[in-house]
């Protein structure tokens, strides 16, 4: 069942270069013992390897978000999935325009 998110994920309309496209999320979670956010992952569907990046989080940090950069090969979505503490998910998406493919191939 997926859950109401309040996000944010912040990623460029169009990356120049694939190679190092930045990414950022902030998640509105309560980060208590009874609802907080577990596990973010970052998803990329047009890369070889889809799978770009597993965030862990606890009570214990207060909050939910994170800065990284990621490559991306084409064009193509960016999906953040959250995962609760409760086994709900929550997610949200961002199309990148790349115009040099950062994956090689």
């Amino acid at each position: 069942m997926l859950k109401k998110l309040i996000y944010f994920l912040d990623v460029p309309e169009i990356a120049e270069n694939g190679n190092q496209v930045k990414v950022s999320f902030d998640i509105d979670s309560p980060m208590t013992n009874d609802d907080f956010v577990k596990t973010v992952y970052l998803l990329a569907d047009g890369n070889p390897a889809p799978n770009v990046a597993k965030f862990s989080f606890s009570t214990d940090m207060g909050a939910c978000s994170a800065t990284t950069r990621m490559r991306l090969s084409k064009t193509q979505n960016v999906y953040l999935l959250a995962e609760y503490n409760n086994g709900k998910f929550a997610m949200t998406k961002s199309k990148v325009k790349v115009t040099i493919g950062g994956c090689g191939g």
